[in-house]
């Protein structure tokens, strides 16, 4: 095993500014645009998951172009494909975004397992029965305010009815799922391994823009707009292969399909559990604090499987967009070229779960959790 270290760093389009008191300026003759990167990964050993850290940075700066003269038809600056003034370096993502803990990677490694895990059910069939029963309740409850009305409305829609469009949704998809699930389990039957990935969410913050940033303030003032902007993309992988104490290998093809379709809606020993749970007052809200119905559909092992080679991926990055206003621009500068830098962080984590035994933490109240208390602190007047 041994790890391998890359950098490319790449510079190009030179430009220069004229002072008529000074001439040529050599501390400003530097790069327009430019890449650099860094790659920290394993060559070799397979049999685990590797870290991997790549850093990338990008910078495309504009140029300015343009002669002023004094009243008498003297020249007194004059720039010649010179890049703009103000080049900082793109802002690190980790910055807003921070680094993962060591308690949000075993929390995510038993999401990883709840969602890859292939005996979880298309649709759970006795949840959403169960779920169902609440509907005309919450309609009696329609209160007489119009907020109250405007809230247990929310609320029916949160969740009964949008759980249940999905669910029938996906029973359109069903015999497409059986018949997916009939694959994966020849697979395993067939001592293979299957692979599988889910997404663990997209975030996007967009920082309040600048009206009047300062690109430029040597020689000549530019002033324009700048917008910064993160992003953060998860996902994780795991690997399943068949456990040797598992009945598929001894099944025949129509006992294979009848237990694809039992896993496929849900009619499971394990699944009653998970139905169990959900139907529990106010289980979506502990489930907030803490991942115990993670963990119920993690160790839903059904079919019989060993996990391996849990790994978390995330990619963030951080972008700066600016461009110059036209009204703050000197007229004899034209500014040619787009004001763009940012940097992009790709990692890679091998994470395990703890012992199965929630974990509280403190849950992210984002606009979706904020409606649900709001719905509800309504409904209480």
């Amino acid at each position: 095993m041994s790890r391998h270290r890359e950098q490319d760093f790449r510079i190009q389009e030179c430009g220069t500014q004229y002072n008529r008191f000074a001439g040529p300026d050599p501390l400003l003759i530097c790069m327009t645009h430019g890449l650099w990167r860094t790659c920290d990964d394993v060559i070799g050993n397979f049999d685990v998951v590797n870290p991997l850290q790549i850093d990338e940075s990008f910078t495309h700066f504009p140029v300015l172009n343009g002669s002023s003269y004094s009243g008498s038809g003297v020249l007194n600056f004059q720039f010649v494909d010179c890049p703009i003034t103000y080049r900082p370096n793109p802002p690190d993502p980790r910055n807003h975004w921070g680094l993962i803990s060591i308690a949000d990677q075993v929390a995510l490694a038993w999401r990883i397992l709840a969602e890859t895990n292939p005996s979880t059910p298309h649709v759970s069939v006795p949840t959403s029965l169960g779920e169902l029963k609440d509907l005309p309740s919450l309609v009696r409850s329609w209160g007489t305010s119009l907020l109250q009305k405007a809230a247990s409305g929310y609320l029916s829609w949160r969740w009964c009815i949008r759980p249940m469009i999905g669910d029938i949704i996906k029973l359109w998809k069903f015999t497409r799922a059986v018949d997916e699930r009939i694959v994966n389990l020849y697979r395993l039957r067939d001592n293979r391994t299957l692979r599988r990935r889910c997404s663990l969410g997209t975030q996007v913050y967009a920082a309040p823009a600048v009206n009047n940033f300062l690109f430029q303030s040597s020689l000549a003032t530019i002033r324009g707009f700048r917008q910064e902007t993160y992003t953060s993309k998860m996902w994780g992988t795991c690997q399943y292969a068949i456990d040797t104490d598992s009945e598929l290998p001894t099944m025949g093809f129509n006992e294979l399909e009848n237990f694809a379709r039992r896993l496929t809606y849900g009619f499971t020993t394990h699944e009653a559990l998970a139905t169990a749970w959900e139907l529990t007052p106010w289980s979506w809200l502990v489930d907030w604090f803490s991942n115990v119905g993670t963990i119920i559909a993690a160790t839903n092992n059904s079919i019989g499987c060993t996990w391996s080679k849990i790994a978390l991926m995330r990619t963030i990055t951080s972008v700066i967009d600016a461009k110059p206003d036209p009204a703050q621009t000197p007229s004899w500068v034209t500014v040619s070229g787009d004001y763009k830098i940012g940097r992009v962080r790709k990692e890679r984590y091998s994470v395990v779960p703890a012992i199965p035994v929630p974990l509280p933490y403190l849950p992210v109240l984002d606009i979706g959790k904020l409606s649900i208390l709001a719905s509800l602190a309504a409904l209480r007047r």
